[in-house]
């Protein structure tokens, strides 16, 4: 749920949503594809069981990707990836068994 914060002159709504948990993965690299299909794995294993609970989490929407770029033009970029946990883990997800994946 959200609380509505204010309507713009051309019908845009600006909303604030309640604190939430995400599960994420940074991979680094120079290659979107590549770097996104690594990450997404990482976290479908986790939603998949590989938790401290061996639980399975189901897939929601949406699905966050940032990326950090580089220092320079051939510099390697941080492409982080996030899925949005249901609300059942939301006050307490389980604990990743891959220590790249984070909540």
């Amino acid at each position: 749920s959200f609380t509505e914060k204010n309507q713009t002159s051309n019908g845009l709504e600006i909303r604030s949503y309640p604190e939430s948990y995400w599960t994420a993965t940074t991979v680094t690299g120079k290659n979107m594809d590549s770097a996104g299909s690594e990450a997404f794995m990482r976290l479908f294993r986790y939603i998949s069981g590989d938790n401290e609970r061996n639980e399975k989490i189901e897939m929601t929407v949406p699905v966050l990707a940032s990326v950090v770029p580089g220092q320079g033009p051939f510099c390697e970029e941080n492409f982080t990836y996030h899925f949005y946990l249901p609300k059942k883990f939301q006050s307490k997800p389980p604990k990743p068994s891959d220590p790249r994946v984070t909540n």
